[in-house]
């Protein structure tokens, strides 16, 4: 079958490329395809083409194997056309004067992708393509689609889409390496980065940590907790990731820093936080109250190093997982607290069982502890917690006692708690880590998302450097983006339990604050709640004194229960200048140089410095000390008789020394008593004679300020002194 074309465009064209596209709309209309061939150029000056058919001429013999068999488009046609450059600079088409160049041998196409020449890849098909392939979830049919709808004209396969995503991923680099590529992009857009080389190849890559410009802005603003980790399998060459994350006023997570390394020992760690602290100095960050990080040594020396005045926590998911996990491991039944000694055998005679944490095992990581406790190892994980969640040194003391009471015949899982936690307690137990500045942040769990969320930007893990970076960037952007997108929403929208009355100790904390740190001052407000005379409860159980147990203020920078208290009767609100401005929705814009000065460290100088080394368990906490304590009144009986005075007894100087103080401050006392108690009796309000209609008939709270010391007590009630000392002076005697 012949078909002839003798209608073919004759009008000139501005350039070469202008009459391609003219003659290939042509050859679509007509059912083929064309290709250029048979260029000419006279000094310098490119003067002529042939457009031939894509089917011109015979197929080629095989040069290869026979291995892959390739198919050709050649069947003999013969149709070709001449394009001409005039002096003026345009082209004209005209007719080859061979006659057999004017015809075809063969019939129209059904459809026109089955020509290279209508899947040119243009310019806006190009952007389209580039745009839609940032996202790892679009497929390549579903960017055909999308191709397909906005360019209704092009005729693009799958194979097209994959073959346009290959050539723009390898303009990108330039003909460069992924990893020169990435360097060359980061001194362009002025990306702050730090780089490690090898030090037997100085080209070598070995070491990179960097940060975006919407990290630095979210760094600067929520210094003040930072969450360290690494995860793997983001990469070809198999470098862990490297990732530093804090939280925001609404809780959502921010990435810091990102960072990789060759290897996951003291050097690399190392370089990873001498970078981390380096780009905080060049951007005028201040140093974290907190850094918590996962039972890593390596890490933890190497941030030791680099920060030593930051306090450093463990996150206690990852302890209590341990904690789960060992004790399935080292528990062994039928065993009676009698029969186990406290010897190095019985390691030996444990079964070392490879057991893993069923789905029953994690749920129970997060659950709460109930009062039933079973004797197994999933009830060494509840009392466990008894001992992590405690609020004061007691309580963690005697829950740790009682944890080694109740499993004294599992000593395999008491000696790996006692010889692996205990000594780093003050870095995970409740009792010690509430008087840090952490804001309540005790996990990592903010750090192992956004390894997941990178992941989910990442096709596979065998992406290059470059690519690596692309999906971060497109992160930030989504988390930028989302992060505003909350703040506007949670300033607008308020909860109706602050909203009326109830809530005006509030004030302009409503909108000026986040949810979430309403919700915390909400608690407190329950608490102060509780000790106000009601109706029903004229005598509500008093809040106590705001002192070092008070630890609310110090911990999550809100105001505590006794703060709200007050509030509450005085019918105050709150400003926003009485919360830590870490809550706040909208960073502060003020340009006053005195609002950027800021607080001395709280309670720097009282705990000293921070404790992230190992630390001497005291001895009331070994093991066996809770089964000697119980066991020592029951021991003690007629024994052999000990030299020396009986203990607590004192001396016969001593004793004289104490009665002649005694008699001398036995008339001083005797006199002022006199004085003292008719001052008691007239600031002592009788029961029923409170004054104001509101409290009228019912028991206030007592007064939250401190005591004085006893040098105020010197300078102000002289007589108050002797009993002073006639009481050091007794208890000294007992």
């Amino acid at each position: 079958m012949t078909a002839h074309h003798n209608n073919i465009p004759g009008d000139p064209a501005p350039s070469a490329e202008a009459l391609f596209d003219l003659i290939n709309t042509f050859a679509k209309e007509s059912g083929f395809g064309i290709v250029r061939r048979n260029a000419y150029s006279y000094n310098g000056r490119r003067m002529r083409y042939s457009f031939q058919c894509d089917r011109y001429g015979e197929p080629r013999p095989s040069r290869g194997a026979g291995l892959r068999q390739r198919k050709s488009r050649k069947c003999g046609c013969k149709w070709m056309v001449i394009a001409e450059a005039l002096e003026e600079g345009e082209w004209l088409l005209r007719q080859h004067p061979n006659p057999e160049h004017s015809q075809h041998n063969h019939g129209r196409s059904i459809r026109p992708s089955a020509h290279p020449s209508h899947r040119r890849l243009t310019t806006p098909i190009r952007a389209t393509i580039e745009s839609t392939s940032r996202r790892v979830g679009i497929r390549a049919r579903d960017v055909r689609a999308v191709v397909q709808e906005q360019h209704p004209e092009s005729t693009f396969t799958q194979r097209d889409i994959y073959n346009a995503r290959a050539l723009i991923n390898r303009d990108k680099l330039n003909g460069y390496t992924p990893t020169a590529a990435l360097i060359k992009l980061f001194d362009e857009m002025d990306v702050p980065y730090v780089v490690k080389w090898a030090d037997d190849e100085p080209s070598r890559l070995v070491g990179l940590v960097w940060t975006f410009s919407y990290c630095l802005q979210m760094w600067k603003r929520f210094p003040e907790v930072i969450s360290f980790d690494n995860t793997y399998n983001t990469n070809r060459f198999k470098l862990p990731l490297f990732q530093a994350t804090g939280q925001t006023c609404l809780g959502s997570v921010f990435n810091a820093a990102f960072g990789l390394i060759d290897n996951e020992r003291r050097e690399g760690f190392q370089f990873l936080s001498e970078s981390i602290r380096q780009l905080a100095e060049q951007h005028s960050i201040c140093q974290p109250d907190v850094i918590v990080t996962d039972f890593d040594d390596q890490m933890k020396a190497a941030l030791n190093d680099q920060f030593p005045d930051v306090q450093q926590q463990l996150c206690i998911h990852h302890i209590n997982s341990n904690v789960l996990l060992k004790s399935k491991q080292k528990w062994v039944k039928g065993r009676s607290s009698s029969s186990s000694p406290d010897s190095s055998d019985e390691d030996k005679s444990t079964p070392q069982v490879r057991a893993e944490l069923s789905p029953k095992d994690r749920q129970l990581v997060h659950a709460p502890t109930s009062e039933d406790i079973p004797h197994s190892y999933r009830g060494v994980l509840m009392m466990w917690k008894l001992v992590l969640f405690a609020e004061t040194e007691d309580a963690h003391e005697k829950a740790w006692r009682n944890l080694c009471r109740e499993f004294d015949d599992q000593r395999a899982i008491l000696r790996y708690l006692h010889g692996t936690y205990m000594p780093v307690r003050a870095q995970w137990a409740r009792c010690f880590i509430r008087k840090y500045r952490n804001f309540g942040i005790r996990v990592t769990s903010g750090t192992e998302a956004s390894n997941n969320n990178i992941k989910s930007y990442l096709l596979n893990g065998m992406s290059h450097l470059y690519r690596l970076v692309e999906a971060m960037q497109d992160m930030m952007k989504d988390q930028e983006r989302d992060f505003n997108d909350a703040c506007a929403a949670d300033e607008v929208l308020t909860a109706r339990e602050y909203i009326g009355s109830s809530s005006e100790y509030l004030g302009e904390l409503r909108t000026a604050i986040s949810s979430k740190g309403l919700g915390l001052i909400n608690k407190q407000y329950r608490l102060a709640r509780k000790a106000m005379p009601t109706g029903k409860n004229p005598f509500p159980e008093p809040l106590g004194g705001c002192n070092d147990d008070c630890s609310v203020s110090v911990e999550l920078g809100i105001p505590c229960c006794h703060k709200v208290y007050s509030r509450l009767g005085s019918a105050t609100p709150f400003t926003k200048w009485e919360v830590h401005p870490r809550w706040r929705l909208r960073e502060p814009s003020s340009r006053d140089p005195y609002r950027r000065i800021l607080d001395p460290k709280i309670a720097t100088a009282l705990r000293g410095r921070p404790k992230n080394t190992t630390q001497a368990v005291p001895a009331r906490l070994a093991i066996g000390a809770s089964n000697r304590q119980s066991s020592q009144p029951a021991s003690q009986g007629p024994s052999r008789r000990r030299r020396g005075r009986p203990p607590g007894s004192l001396n016969r100087s001593t004793l004289a020394r104490v009665e002649l103080d005694a008699s001398q401050h036995a008339s001083s006392q005797a006199s002022s008593s006199n004085q003292r108690q008719k001052r008691s009796q007239s600031g002592i309000l009788g029961a029923g004679r409170t004054t104001g209609g509101r409290a009228s008939g019912r028991k206030t709270q007592p007064s939250i300020r401190r005591r004085r010391s006893q040098w105020e007590l010197l300078n102000s009630d002289e007589e108050i002194l002797p009993s002073i000392v006639v009481r050091g002076d007794i208890d000294s005697c007992s």
